[in-house]
């Protein structure tokens, strides 16, 4: 049994979080998001890595638009994009809320997995099953048929321009990010907004994977992953990180979840 000590040590060391393992360069970034499969942008009460805790010791919430971190994740602000941005529009990670509901990376090797987990294949019956919300579908649809388009486009296309709508328009695009029916693909210079296309249009072949895996195989494969650079974790936090019901996770993986308990 690993002391609490040791197991901080390990995270460490798998989470980059020793400075002369830190992260300085975009193709580090790229490294580091390919080694831990999956992490979220900023640490969040989740149990998992992040990239900002790999690039630097302190909390996101305490340094400034002018801090040379920020810049490299959100850009100076003008004409050069961050690393938010750079990474997807390369193609070489997911980025979206596709975790927890947070900013989240996922490296091409497991996305075909989440996408098995969590990707919907038929949107039009998930709507007409009412799993799926009008202003979702219309926005799905908008972007199947237009192609990439910047958010601010987007919402007012759908009828959704002013303040008044903002919360109603970001529940139904963390809708269709959680569902992996769309991918961040692009951004605006200088504006912060970010360009969006349908997953089947920006990574067929991930989905084309997805399509050759069982659900209960992509779980355990998560899962894996996981427990590999966590170390440990309790049942109820990995049924709340990846939105599995407890009974599910008992029942198709009861080996991981009795070594993470």
């Amino acid at each position: 049994m690993l002391e609490k000590e040791e197991i901080e040590a390990i995270r460490d060391k798998n989470y980059r979080r020793i400075p002369e393992l830190f992260v300085r360069t975009e193709e580090e970034a790229i490294e580091f998001i390919n080694e831990v499969g999956f992490c979220f942008l900023f640490p969040q009460k989740y149990e998992l890595p992040s990239l900002w805790g790999a690039m630097c010791s302190y909390p996101a919430a305490k340094c400034g638009w002018d801090d040379p971190i920020a810049t490299l994740i959100w850009g100076d602000g003008q004409a050069a994009l961050g690393w938010r941005d750079t990474l997807p529009k390369s193609r070489k990670v997911f980025f979206g809320k596709a975790i927890a509901q947070k900013p989240s990376f996922i490296s091409l090797e497991y996305l075909p997995y989440f996408y098995a987990c969590y990707g919907l294949l038929d949107y039009e019956e998930e709507y007409q099953a009412g799993k799926m919300s009008h202003l979702a579908k219309s926005i799905y649809e908008l972007l199947l048929k237009e192609g990439p388009t910047p958010t601010r486009t987007l919402r007012r296309k759908v009828g959704m321009r002013g303040k008044q709508n903002t919360y109603k328009f970001d529940r139904a695009m963390l809708e269709l990010q959680t569902n992996l029916l769309i991918a961040k693909v692009d951004a605006v210079p200088g504006f912060c907004i970010d360009v969006w296309d349908v997953m089947e249009r920006w990574m067929p072949e991930a989905i084309e994977e997805a399509g050759r895996i069982r659900r209960q195989d992509a779980m355990e494969k998560i899962l894996a992953k996981y427990t590999s650079i966590v170390v440990v974790s309790r049942e109820q936090e990995i049924a709340w990180l990846f939105g599995w019901k407890r009974g599910t996770l008992y029942n198709y993986l009861s080996y991981y979840s009795r070594e993470c308990r």
